[in-house]
């Protein structure tokens, strides 16, 4: 019950007179229409008749990636994309959570996570199998396949059955469903008559649900954008109806305002997580595709802010295409694993430096495939910052597509609240914490207060090494007037000096972390840590102290790694604690790189 009154507190004050008269007015409906559904009756008159010709003249967004029959076979086995969790848990936790939403007693139960429960809810392991039946139209086993995808939807919709338990508590879900129950009545050749209406009607439904309880005000996001792609979805399917028309005028407003809003001008996340907006510009592709093959909307006009996020992701990412753990991640996806809409290619990632500055972050690279990241963004999207980590400063640093300096990642939202907390946090980042506080206020788990700013100061080259310099001023809201500068000096193929130095009063503990992946193996020469990791090397050694090693640490939480969602391993962990005044606080790091052959060769140059 606190967790409750503390999430509704925090975002009552975060809500304008006029969000507060929406959500009153969207409980209020949600109220009647659950009361109404519950009672037998159906809070909409007439279901438009969907047509199997209609139908089959629509077409199919266009799928990129492949399946294969080992993925096949475990599906039918009875495998859902469960994250890292059994089937058994989820069970249980969602039998706990429909209760606890029927009592409404809490946002969460000790230890259930609702994300994870909704994960197979999304019904994607159906699209992997619609997709293979497209991709494979002559496998021997495909009638069999078709017959356990119509059995698995209809199995779904009678267990959860409209506005009953927790898979309609949030519209986002519904949203990312409407796809794959059209992609169902496109591609299934073995529904019944009645089946076909079966999943045309939930489409109908969940669309009409979802139009009621849109996130809008302080709840826009990625949720919004999910939404808005199932209106279209919807609207098109149901176009010569009145509730289709105007679900495709409210979805392609949103898909226009949120375009704006959640890509900024250089093609960065303002939700300050990576892996949401490669998750958000996928749903714009697919939503996009669909609406150009099936419509007369010209989607031009959108496409330069998309291509200027997909190059924001590919200066980001290392030479495997893969970006970096920044902000939260859920391993989402906008249509299954392994497969993704069409997407225009960016453009090649291959300038030695590279900053963005409405993101904040700046992307160093030499000619050796090293690829450091340094953070200078703000938290997150205001006024909530759901998705930002406290990671102001922090730098990551990958080799030929090795992960060296980490960011530790998420592991889960709900049912572990020191790990929540640790996970978000200042010293699960590769930057300097000050009194053990994090560089904001966490109110919640999806809820900071007290959002710190920071800015690039100087960006320069000097006799061939690159100079940066940005600060932020979290602390300067949580304890007192306390700015932390750090100033990185970049020589390409050779090192990395790192100076964190703080202005302000008073005498503070100060605490610099530096997060190694788990993979790696480390030693200590002298006073330098060897880490070494598919034969890439680095070394750190701090020049005014000691770096003492921690892993796996429980009480406070340190030297974590969660390399996906529900997944937690135990990482090394460097770090450095003194105490002093502000003014004659610093720390000074040295990291080389290709300095050892191997961990404890002779030392040679790189």
């Amino acid at each position: 019950m606190a967790d409750l009154i503390k999430f509704y507190a925090a975002r009552l004050r975060k809500a304008s007179f006029q969000e507060l008269l929406h959500r009153i007015r969207t409980k209020l409906i949600g109220w009647r229409v659950k009361k109404s559904v519950s009672k037998g009756k159906t809070p909409f008159a007439v279901v438009p008749c969907l047509t199997r010709n209609f139908v089959d003249d629509l077409n199919l967004p266009k799928f990129i990636g492949s399946t294969n029959k080992e993925m096949v076979k475990e599906i039918l086995g009875g495998a859902l994309f469960y994250n890292c969790f059994d089937k058994e848990t989820l069970k249980n936790w969602e039998n706990a959570l429909d209760l606890d939403v029927k009592r409404v007693i809490s946002l969460e139960l000790p230890k259930a996570d609702i994300r994870a429960v909704w994960e197979p809810a999304r019904l994607q392991h159906i699209t992997t199998l619609l997709v293979y039946l497209l991709q494979q139209p002559n496998d021997a086993e495909s009638r069999e396949i078709e017959e356990f995808a119509r059995q698995e939807l209809m199995g779904w919709l009678q267990k959860n059955p409209f506005l009953k338990g927790l898979h309609y508590r949030s519209a986002m879900e519904c949203g990312l469903r409407i796809p794959v129950f059209f992609y169902s009545i496109k591609i299934l050749k073995n529904l019944s008559d009645q089946e076909f209406k079966y999943l045309s009607d939930a489409i109908f439904a969940h669309a009409w649900w979802m139009q009621r309880n849109l996130s809008l005000y302080s709840s826009l996001g990625n949720h919004t954008v999910c939404e808005a792609s199932g209106l279209v979805f919807a609207g098109i399917i149901f176009g010569s109806s009145k509730e289709g028309k105007q679900w495709l005028k409210s979805g392609l407003e949103l898909l226009q305002q949120e375009l704006g809003h959640q890509i900024l001008n250089d093609g960065g996340p303002i939700e300050q997580s990576f892996a949401y907006h490669r998750f958000v510009l996928d749903i714009y592709w697919l939503t996009l595709d669909f609406l150009a093959l099936n419509s007369s909307y010209d989607c031009l006009d959108m496409k330069p802010r998309l291509i200027a996020g997909e190059n924001f992701l590919a200066s980001v990412s290392d030479t495997y295409s893969k970006f970096p753990s920044v902000g939260d991640s859920d391993d989402g996806y906008a249509i299954a694993p392994g497969l993704f809409p069409q997407r225009i290619k960016p453009c090649s990632a291959t300038d030695r430096i590279s900053t963005f500055p409405n993101a904040g972050y700046t992307v160093l690279r030499d000619e050796n495939e090293l690829r450091l990241l340094f953070d200078h963004g703000s938290l997150g999207m205001p006024p909530l910052y759901n998705h930002g980590h406290a990671d102001a400063l922090s730098i990551i640093l990958s080799i030929n597509g090795t992960d060296l300096l980490i960011d530790p990642g998420t592991y889960r939202y709900n049912g572990v609240t020191d790990f929540r907390k640790y996970f978000k946090g200042t010293s699960s980042h590769n930057t300097v914490v000050i009194d053990g506080c994090d560089q904001a206020v966490q109110v919640t788990g999806f809820v900071w207060d007290k959002a710190y700013s920071s800015k690039l100061d100087k960006s320069f080259v000097e006799e061939g090494k690159i100079i940066l310099e940005a600060e932020h001023e979290g602390y300067r809201q949580i304890n007192g007037s306390i700015i932390h500068r750090r100033k990185l000096s970049f020589t390409p193929n050779e090192s990395l000096f790192v100076k964190d130095k703080f202005n302000g009063t008073g005498e503070h503990d100060f605490t610099i972390h530096f997060h190694i992946h788990p993979d790696s193996s480390i030693t200590k020469e002298d006073d330098e840590w060897l880490i070494q990791r598919d034969g890439n090397s680095i070394s750190i050694k701090l020049l005014d102290g000691e770096f003492e090693l921690v892993k796996g640490q429980m009480n406070p939480p340190i030297g974590w790694y969660s390399p996906g969602y529900g997944q937690l391993i135990s990482s090394p962990t460097l770090r450095s604690h003194r105490k002093g005044l502000c003014n004659t606080t610093s720390f000074r790091t040295l990291i080389r790189f290709k300095r050892f052959y191997s961990i404890g060769s002779k030392r040679g140059k790189g």
